[in-house]
C-alpha cells in the first residue's frame, strides 16, 4: 500500500491507495483535493470525518464505494465527475 503525502501551499492532504483505489484519507484537513489517478474511492474511505467540509474528486474517478462519506455532516461541497459510474449506498 502506497501512502503518498501532498502539499497545495499550506495543505497537507494524507491518502492510503493501492493500485488507483482511495482506501483511506488519514489527514484533518476540511477541504482535500484527491489526486488525479484514483479510479475508486473505497468502501468508508472518508466515514465519520464530521470536520470534512469540501472535496475535491478527479476526472479520472470512477466508482464511489459505499458509506464513502458517511458521517461528513459537515461536508457541502462536492463536485461529482462526468465521467462517474457508480456511487455505492450511503
Amino acid at each position: 500500500m502506497e501512502k503518498s503525502h501532498e502539499v497545495n501551499g499550506v495543505e497537507k492532504d494524507f491518502f492510503e491507495i493501492e493500485e488507483g483505489v482511495l482506501k483511506a484519507y488519514t489527514g484533518a484537513e476540511p477541504q482535500v483535493c484527491v489526486p488525479e489517478g484514483v479510479h475508486t474511492i473505497g468502501d468508508g474511505a472518508f466515514k465519520g470525518m464530521a470536520w470534512l467540509v469540501k472535496v475535491s474528486l478527479p476526472n479520472s474517478l470512477k466508482k464511489i464505494g459505499a458509506t464513502a462519506f458517511k458521517g461528513c455532516r459537515q461536508l457541502s461541497q462536492i463536485n461529482i465527475p462526468k465521467q462517474l459510474e457508480e456511487i455505492g449506498e450511503y
